[in-house]
């Protein structure tokens, strides 16, 4: 009987990585990118690609890296902001 759960186990242990592949939860990838839980659920909210597997936000991990750099190009482009300093 041991031997069907570990084999049962092994099985769903394969299913879960293969459905894992090229992803990461919150934790692993806020460590991976060397920012906060916090930061990476207002990625999400701001329309990082998330994909969720029950309740379970997992970040689809080319795609999220990719809209983090776009961020990041959006962010350097200088751009004029405010109202124009007056002539002297």
């Amino acid at each position: 009987m041991s031997d069907s759960i570990t084999s049962d186990d092994a099985a769903a242990v394969a299913i879960r990585a293969k459905m894992l592949e090229g992803r990461a939860h919150v934790q692993v990838f806020a460590k991976a990118i060397d920012k906060t839980e916090r930061t990476v659920f207002s990625y999400i909210a701001a329309g990082m690609p998330t994909e969720y597997i029950g309740r379970t936000p997992c970040i689809v991990v080319d795609p999220a890296l990719e809209w983090l750099r776009s961020r990041r190009r959006r962010q350097t482009d200088p751009r004029g902001r405010g109202r124009p300093r007056k002539a002297a």
